[in-house]
């Protein structure tokens, strides 16, 4: 990847152009710089860190396109009280940034309101530096930080400087991308959708997923948290609503259609999990009705339907059952395609 954002031209008066607003390199190891331009006192400089690029959100309060924001020493996420986007922060202290391959199991932090009455939001990297009261100068502090993106992808950050050529608000940080968070095996983009592997192969562990974040959340009381939509053990599906949880998830099934289809949601036709009512100790999933068993080969194959879930936050996913084994035939392993559908 070469170099992102604009670059100036030097003008008739022979005068330095300033440097561009975000500049991104490839290090050629898997590894990227990014160097910031957040010089202005009043202007933020917005990056979206999938590729490191420069946007310039019209509204940045709703805008989804920009993962985080500089400002001088400042850094906003789009989550929280910064943004209307699912960006989050795990912070690392005294974590190597060459160590880290997998995204953490969390905690996650958004930027929260100002606590402190000084009148500013409560960034989440606000400790990223140590301030010398000498020379009055910062200098990054010993912390990694991994950024959950707005794309649903994970990426290691770490700050390397505050100065360009001795000048104050030039932000140098190093990011590299990461493997998802534990119960994601795989979880990759795409123009038209989302596609995602989940590790359920245990026969006692969920697998819980926030569909809005593209994460696997780990709640310490599943049935009473809304931080999670979807929840996957072996080939049961589990929505977080009815006895499965409060969180007022449903679901409405559509046979024949395909999770590419321009779906209409309906207005009847919602079921979320429901009490055991067959005898077997087993809720009556919403979702329980994915598969079809051959009784020969003793494998699952997904049914020509696609589900219209209802998630915690009132928006629509348009979820469809690809596979239940890995690359190598192991079951357990779901693989699902998604996306969200704009009313």
């Amino acid at each position: 990847m070469g170099t992102t954002g604009t670059t100036g031209t030097t003008g008739t008066t022979g005068t330095t152009p300033p440097p561009p607003p975000v500049e991104t390199f490839d290090r050629g190891d898997g590894t990227f710089e990014t160097r910031v331009n957040a010089t202005s006192e009043e202007e933020w400089v917005h990056v979206s860190f999938v590729d490191g690029s420069h946007v310039t959100p019209v509204d940045p309060m709703s805008d989804l396109s920009w993962d985080l924001a500089f400002r001088r020493y400042n850094v906003a996420t789009n989550g929280g009280v910064s943004g209307a986007g699912d960006v989050a922060i795990a912070i690392l202290p005294g974590v190597a940034f060459d160590d880290l391959l997998d995204a953490p199991d969390g905690p996650w932090w958004q930027d929260s309101p100002d606590a402190d009455g000084d009148g500013t939001p409560e960034y989440v990297m606000a400790d990223w530096y140590i301030y010398d009261y000498t020379r009055h100068t910062l200098s990054p502090d010993d912390v990694t930080y991994v950024v959950a993106l707005q794309s649903g992808e994970h990426i290691a950050f770490r700050w390397l400087d505050y100065y360009r050529d001795g000048v104050s608000g030039n932000p140098l940080v190093e990011w590299a991308p990461l493997a998802p968070p534990p119960g994601l095996l795989t979880h990759e983009v795409f123009d038209s959708h989302q596609q995602t592997q989940v590790d359920a192969s245990s026969y006692d562990d969920w697998v819980y997923v926030d569909l809005g974040s593209s994460r696997a959340v780990f709640p310490d009381v599943p049935e009473d948290s809304t931080e999670w939509d979807i929840a996957f053990k072996r080939y049961e599906i589990a929505l977080n609503g009815g006895v499965s949880g409060m969180g007022g998830v449903q679901a409405v099934p559509l046979f024949g259609a395909t999770v590419f289809d321009d779906l209409e949601v309906p207005v009847d036709g919602w079921i979320t999990d429901e009490p055991d009512g067959n005898g077997d100790g087993v809720p009556e999933y919403a979702l329980a009705d994915w598969y079809d068993y051959d009784i020969m080969s003793h494998t699952l194959t997904p049914k020509d339907m696609t589900f219209l879930i209802e998630a915690t936050d009132g928006s629509i996913w348009a979820f469809e059952m690809e596979t239940y084994y890995s690359d190598d035939g192991a079951s357990g392993f779901p693989t699902f395609a998604w996306r969200e559908v704009v009313e």
